[in-house]
């Protein structure tokens, strides 16, 4: 009886416990794991001792590793990466560096300070407060930047990119959404960007204190203001798409102590005012289109300008009020209701551009709720009645027509003739025949 007992209790304790073949077989699989979670950390955690080892001009290749120590580039080297993410920031202290294919997912992604001949391209950055901070640099190249912020009030968010006292940047293909300004440059020279998306914020760009500035063939949507110059100067704002700044304040362009600006073949669509000036001076608005604004054009101060060959359609108020030092020339305008009886595709009759109401809209923007009501309909036919004997209105002399009216009427003096011919012939018949 005690021998069946003692076998029993030999069979629970072999069963509680592994054989040794079983034993092996977890010990070998327990120190893999290690290995492995041990290489993984090291290859994270040594990123910058390989970065430390390499030579000026050398080239660091990193593929599928998540680094969470932040790096600092201390000498010109090349970085290539393949599924990469740096959950720290990434500074560059040294000059002629490049860094390809890296995914930030820390609270700040680049900086840089007092460098020259620096290319990022192709980084992504999720989560960021901070994309690209850049300070007393030259020669900076950012292509392929992609950021997307942390929605937050605006209060709380950063800019995109930052450029100060900075000279000779280029910005390419940057898609940028959720930041307080995408682009911020201050105290800056020669700073290009083009082919790029910017969307929702408080500025899109935004320019401070800078001059040499392009804009160029970039879409921005859904800020306050699309692009805001202020005391700047030589800047290009060309070929853009800038819609839907939809806020009670909101601007497509905005140009505010500002000088020597060009703003060619843009279309701007969808904002409460397409293009802003305050005490703005040599400005040129040229080629543009401007679409379904409720205000085109508003001005204050502004000197030596000209807004001249744009085509106006389906905007609710051509301007708000009379602009001193503004000339108006040749632009079309959709509501223009004169003739061109000469046929040079120049209307006959001046375009009146100011607007009672308009007036009123600029000083209560709550008015604007109000436009296309009856009233405010025969306000504006009283405005074309007794506006050109005033002093203080704004025209274009020789506005464009949309549609053709000389070429229509070429059209109907034939078909007048050959309808005097056809009366003439059966006057005559009726004649005979009496």
């Amino acid at each position: 009886m005690l021998k069946i007992t003692k076998d029993i209790w030999k069979q629970k304790m072999e069963k509680m416990y592994m054989s040794n073949s079983e034993k092996g077989v977890f010990f070998a699989l327990f120190f893999l794991l290690l290995v492995f979670l041990e290489n993984d950390t090291a290859a994270a955690s040594s990123v910058q001792q390989q970065i430390d080892s390499l030579k000026p001009g050398e080239e660091l290749l990193l593929n599928d590793v998540v680094i969470k120590e932040s790096l600092t580039l201390t000498k010109p080297i090349i970085i290539r990466a393949n599924n990469v993410i740096i959950e720290q920031p990434l500074k560059i202290e040294s000059n002629d560096v490049r860094i390809e294919g890296i995914h930030f997912q820390g609270e700040q992604g680049i900086l840089m300070k007092n460098v020259k001949n620096i290319s990022i391209f192709n980084a992504s950055f999720a989560s960021s407060e901070e994309g690209v901070y850049i300070v007393n640099s030259q020669n900076i190249t950012l292509e392929q930047i992609e950021l997307t912020g942390i929605p937050s009030d605006l209060a709380k968010r950063k800019h995109g990119i930052t450029v100060l006292r900075s000279e000779t940047i280029l910005i390419d293909d940057a898609k940028l959404t959720g930041t307080l300004d995408s682009i911020y440059v201050e105290e800056s020279k020669q700073v290009r960007i083009l082919n790029s998306q910017l969307r929702d914020g408080r500025y899109g760009v935004h320019s401070m204190y800078s001059e040499d500035i392009i804009v160029e063939s970039s879409n921005i949507s859904e800020y306050t203001t699309g692009i805001m110059v202020m005391m700047s100067k030589n800047i290009m704002l060309k070929d853009n798409l800038v819609a839907h700044q939809q806020s009670v304040h909101g601007t497509a362009l905005t140009i505010y102590d500002s000088k020597l600006a060009t703003i060619q073949e843009n279309e701007l669509r969808e904002n409460k005012t397409a293009i802003q000036l305050q005490k703005a001076s040599d400005i040129d608005m040229l080629g543009n289109e401007l679409v379904m604004n409720v205000i085109a054009i508003s001005g204050m101060d502004v000197w030596d300008s000209v807004f001249s060959n744009n085509r106006l359609r389906m905007n609710v108020l051509t301007t708000a009020s009379s602009i001193d030092g503004l000339i108006l020339s040749q632009n079309a305008y959709d509501d223009y209701g004169g003739y061109d009886l000469d046929g040079d595709h120049i209307g006959d009759a001046p375009y009146i551009a100011t607007s009672t109401f308009g007036q009123w809209v600029l000083k209560r923007p709550n008015y604007q709720y109000f436009l296309g009501s009856s009233s405010v309909q025969l306000l504006t036919t009283l405005d074309a009645l007794l506006l050109l004997s005033s002093q203080n209105v704004l025209l274009d002399e020789r506005p464009k027509l949309v549609n053709n009216a000389s070429i229509e009427m070429d059209f109907r003096w034939p078909y007048f003739v050959v309808s005097l011919l056809i009366l003439g012939l059966l006057i005559t018949g009726w004649r005979k025949l009496l």
